[in-house]
């Protein structure tokens, strides 16, 4: 939504610059912003304008966006383009503007709401020559915010809001259909949303803020307007990058409502994520770092837990492309150095029975799947899963520790391993470290009685075998025949 009203205003997202060897005019900026605007399928048109000395000023410019459910409409008040001496455009536009959006969603009911856009101060710079232009912008503050939200008619108390401190960017662009490639900054960003139900039932309320703010996105003209339709972004495969970076910041969520209030928070020392699409897939990978969350409610027991964690990494690269060939994709999440407070360990262990160290988790898989078509035309087909490998597995928590690692293949035409999942056969082979002293200190502390831990210690010597003092391994079997064993006990 926010890269649609950018692109229709003109001025707030075709931004970037270079040194400029040939000389613009305030008409070819004008005339590429038209152009570039049609290629998303959006128009723009000027009620009047004004010439003089240089300059183009355009008033009542109306802003039309056609999108595959619904349309948007709004009016730019004023456009000024001035030539400079030195051949580059400079753009200044109305400090305000807003766009409606009348839009139905998948169950046929009617959706509206207004996106308001606050720009005072915002310089545009335009350089370079006709079908090749660069843009650099900067702005004391750029604003956008979502109000008068209605559905199927009725208002709705919802309010959505983003800010962003002093940015600064560029944005190239070339000839119909060429590359472009964008970058931003900004001293901060921060966003909010206040949602209430139709019913006044419940209130929910998000703030977030982040330092540092910078972004790069790379890729066609074609395929940035083509995000506004995902269905169409995977069945054309377009090649694009985008990337964001922070220096830290905090997220708030706060809910009130008759059965008792909730709110969680949650603060880090920096964070980046990144998205690929190219070569038939789809690669995203994001983190943070030194992460805090605290969450209460008024029906816990506690006034407030926290968990505390050094290092959250997650990553996929999946197939988008069509094609009966299985192709790789990836999965992974790590977990680093999580603990939690000492309140909450006080109540679960007051007299430090269990190990306190940080837990760890980590989890890499990976394999071969094939896109049937019916999964991008939406007909509900799922992915065909061929072959996974668990690459690692480890969790460390309170003292103890399980590892692995597997191999698999699947059958499309055998009994389902699961529901939705095909059968399989392979083999995984696991270790478990510590689960006798676990149980042990369990036992001490009351979280299970001497007769529970008997039966468990039981099972795990039936399903694994001793590898050394207080380890068990177990090699965990999916015959053809659908058969699962583990340590040659049947499962199934």
């Amino acid at each position: 939504m926010i890269r649609s009203v950018s692109l229709t205003a003109c001025a707030a997202v075709l931004v970037a610059a270079q040194a400029a060897h040939a000389e613009l005019s305030a008409r070819d900026v004008w005339d590429q912003w038209r152009d570039l605007s049609r290629e998303v399928g959006q128009t723009l048109v000027a009620g009047s304008e004004e010439t003089a000395e240089g300059r183009l000023i355009l008033n009542d410019v109306a802003v039309t966006i056609d999108m595959p459910d619904g349309r948007a409409t709004g009016t730019l008040p004023r456009l000024a383009l001035a030539e400079q001496a030195d051949g580059t455009v400079r753009a200044t536009l109305s400090d305000s503007y807003a766009l409606r959006f009348d839009m139905t969603g998948q169950d046929g009911t009617p959706f509206g709401m207004v996106l308001r856009s606050d720009a005072p101060g915002l310089v545009i710079i335009a350089s370079g020559a006709p079908g090749a232009v660069d843009y650099t912008y900067s702005a004391p503050e750029i604003a956008l915010r979502m109000e008068q939200v209605t559905v199927d008619g009725q208002p709705m108390p919802t309010t959505a809001g983003l800010r962003l401190t002093r940015p600064t960017g560029s944005y190239r662009t070339g000839a119909s259909g060429a590359a472009i490639a964008s970058t931003m900054a900004a001293d901060a960003l921060s966003a909010e949303i206040d949602a209430q139900s139709p019913e006044a039932e419940g209130r929910v309320s998000v703030t977030a803020t982040y330092s540092d703010i910078a972004t790069e996105t790379a890729g066609p003209l074609t395929g940035l307007a083509a995000l506004a339709d995902p269905a169409a972004l995977l069945a054309r495969g377009v090649p694009m990058r985008s990337s964001l970076v922070h220096g830290g910041g905090a997220l708030r969520l706060a809910y009130t409502g008759p059965e008792g209030d909730l709110s969680l928070s949650s603060t880090s020392e920096s964070g980046a994520a990144e998205l690929t699409l190219a070569d038939g897939a789809m690669a995203y990978s994001g983190g943070a770092t030194g992460m805090s969350v605290a969450a209460a409610a008024t029906q816990s027991p506690l006034p407030q837990v926290t968990l505390d964690l050094t290092q959250a990494q997650v990553s996929a690269r999946l197939p988008v492309a069509e094609g009966a060939d299985p192709a790789p994709f990836s999965l992974s999440a790590e977990l680093t150095g999580l603990t939690l407070d000492d309140a909450v360990w006080q109540a679960l262990d007051p007299a430090g029975q269990l190990p306190r160290d940080p837990a760890d988790l980590a989890l890499a898989l990976s394999g071969t799947a094939s896109l049937p078509a019916a999964t991008r035309t939406g007909a509900g087909a799922a992915p065909e899963l061929q072959t996974l490998a668990v690459d690692r597995l480890r969790l460390s928590v309170l003292g103890a520790e399980l590892t692995g690692t597997g191999n698999f293949v699947f059958d499309g035409a055998g009994a389902a391993l699961l529901p939705g999942l095909p059968a399989a056969q392979g083999q995984a082979q696991l270790r478990l470290r510590g689960a006798a002293a676990l149980l042990e200190r369990l036992v001490q502390i009351g979280a299970i009685g001497p007769d529970q831990a008997i039966g468990a210690n039981l099972i795990l010597g039936m399903f694994a075998r001793p590898a050394g003092e207080d380890v068990l391994d177990s090699d965990v079997v999916l015959a053809p025949d659908g058969s699962i064993t583990a340590n040659g006990q049947r499962l199934r």
